[in-house]
């Protein structure tokens, strides 16, 4: 998913394997960094700096319920460092875990990221970035520029204290910290304030922050009739999508769902033609060219049925709809959404993937087998464009923090889940084995990331291919594999926003091909087995 990872490649680095290639792996790593180790990473003397303190991200999910991968401990970790190499001067060489994020602190407290204002709410939202309801007040909060904190709460397994917080046991929902002067500016003073339902939260959001832009307008007709539009079209698509999971439906009454659900979406592709065309421009948002509640509240369907229909339905909702698809470019360049709150296609099509699995009724039976095969396909083809995707984003350099902060944040759970002989979700994605390369690969992405994030980015990080002088074939290979399974197990919005995660397996996959492509000529070796894994 992310919704794994920047994060998850570090981990994957951050545990090297013993073994007959481990020592000279590790030495043709300490020749390669000493010829050319970027001086802005240069290892730090004195007190490390303390961890980033970001939430855990990277998580295994099983049937709704997602838990956080098993890390490795701290003295296995070093442990695992040690055995790099048995020269102590010789590993020092190599930038430690403490080292980057040191840089990385450097980097945040530079560009202001580090000072960060007083949250003025809490947001409980799903951990896996799957309930529309959640992201519905996700992407209001960032709207209204309101600095706030999050706790993750699984969709299955709620704890006790959630359940005994919130009456229905449901997420979203959102405390209102409160102080004397509004909590946010505002010249009303509040007090703390528990609000459930997607619904109560935008309007609370509204009446406590007055002076943020209104994002509900229930009683204006241009609103109200928007609303009512949004309302028929999720009941007319859940009609189509979800109607006959129980098989019970005629081929009428299954393509009468079909119609309808065209129907309301040619509507919808209709208002936001006339929307257009009142302010004399090709893209806008639902109700004109300032976001609204209807964007909010649109969106998280919108956007599943954009990336998921093609795959579990045959319908694609684009077609021949050029006015709903200018309405998601607008969205998916608004920052409160795109940069962080929205998901990307990858990811939604791989959770299709899982969907099939956990809730399909068995991939013994035939049309499950067909989507499950349809939707690994389709998230196969769109990985093995993750090297020459296109990176190109507003703030680079934010992504580029993002990336290398969950990485730095979660390394030893994303060795965990890469490693793992028996995978608790996604088994399809191959785990790589007897990874020796894969500490210095980790560290290396995340010199790359920092490099990026730099106020003046610079080539001065090693190439991977000069950090693994000596290694053998098998052992690149498997660091490529690494490498990969990082890169297919990112989910977004889970892990990071969807600019960060395009870096980051951007990175992850140019690096395994460099492996693979040095491997092969300079080893000559022969890795087809290994290698066939790794680009499939």
């Amino acid at each position: 998913m992310a919704k794994i990872c920047a994060a998850s490649l570090l981990s994957l680095l951050a545990v090297l394997a013993t073994g007959p290639t481990a020592s000279r792996c590790a030495q043709g790593f300490v020749a390669g960094w000493q010829q050319r180790q970027p001086s802005s990473l240069a290892p730090t003397t004195g007190t490390p700096a303390s961890p980033v303190p970001l939430p855990p991200a990277f998580v295994s999910c099983r049937g709704g319920a997602a838990t956080v991968a098993s890390p490795a401990s701290s003295s296995s970790a070093l442990a695992a460092e040690a055995a790099v190499s048995s020269d102590a001067a010789a590993t020092e060489a190599v930038p430690s875990w403490e080292s980057l994020e040191a840089e990385l602190e450097k980097l945040r407290s530079s560009s202001g990221d580090g000072q960060e204002k007083k949250p003025v709410l809490t947001l409980y939202r799903d951990t896996n970035g799957w309930c529309p309801f959640c992201e519905r007040v996700w992407v209001a909060v960032r709207a209204k520029g309101l600095p706030y904190q999050e706790t993750l709460v699984p969709l299955q397994g709620k704890p006790e204290w959630y359940k005994q917080m919130v009456p229905t046991g449901l997420v979203p929902a959102v405390l209102f910290h409160g102080d004397e002067d509004g909590g946010g500016g505002s010249d009303t003073g509040t007090s703390r304030e528990l609000v459930w339902e997607s619904d109560a939260i935008l309007e609370a959001l509204d009446a406590k922050f007055p002076e943020t832009p209104r994002l509900m307008r229930k009683g204006e007709q241009d609103f109200d009739d928007a609303l009512d539009l949004q309302n028929r079209l999720q009941a007319a698509g859940f009609a189509f999508a979800y109607g006959n999971r129980n098989g019970t439906l005629t081929d009428a009454e299954l393509q009468q769902n079909r119609d309808g659900f065209d129907a309301v979406l040619d509507e919808l592709d209709a208002a936001l033609a006339e929307q257009a065309a009142a302010l004399g421009t090709d893209t806008c948002f639902r109700l004109g060219a300032e976001f609204s509640g209807l964007d909010a509240i649109m969106v998280p369907t919108l956007e599943r049925w954009r990336y998921q229909l093609p795959i579990t339905n045959d319908v694609d909702i684009l077609a021949r709809r050029s006015h709903l698809k200018n309405w998601f470019d607008t969205m998916d360049a608004y920052e409160a959404y795109g940069g962080r709150v929205a998901g990307d296609e990858y990811s939604w099509t791989a959770t299709a993937s899982m969907f099939f699995r956990y809730f399909g009724g068995g991939e013994d039976q035939p049309k499950v087998a067909a989507g499950i095969a349809r939707a690994d396909a389709a998230a196969e083809k769109f990985a093995s464009a993750f090297a020459s995707s296109s990176t190109e984003g507003a703030h680079p350099q934010e992504a580029a923090l993002e990336a290398a902060a969950k990485l730095l944040s979660n390394h030893a759970a994303v060795v965990a889940d890469c490693l793992r002989e028996e995978p608790l979700s996604q088994q399809h994605i191959p785990r790589a084995s007897g990874t020796d390369t894969a500490d210095v690969l980790l560290r290396h992405v995340v010199s790359v990331l920092l490099e990026t994030a730099a106020p003046s980015p610079s080539a001065s990080a090693a190439a991977a291919t000069d950090l693994l002088v000596g290694c053998d074939a098998d052992a690149t290979a498997q660091g490529a594999l690494a490498l990969r399974t990082v890169s297919k197990r990112l989910c977004v919005p889970r892990d990071m926003g969807a600019p960060s995660a395009a870096l980051l397996r951007k990175i992850l996959c140019s690096v395994a091909d460099d492996l693979l492509v040095d491997s092969e000529e300079e080893e000559g070796a022969n890795t087809a087995g290994t290698r066939e894994a790794v680009v499939a």
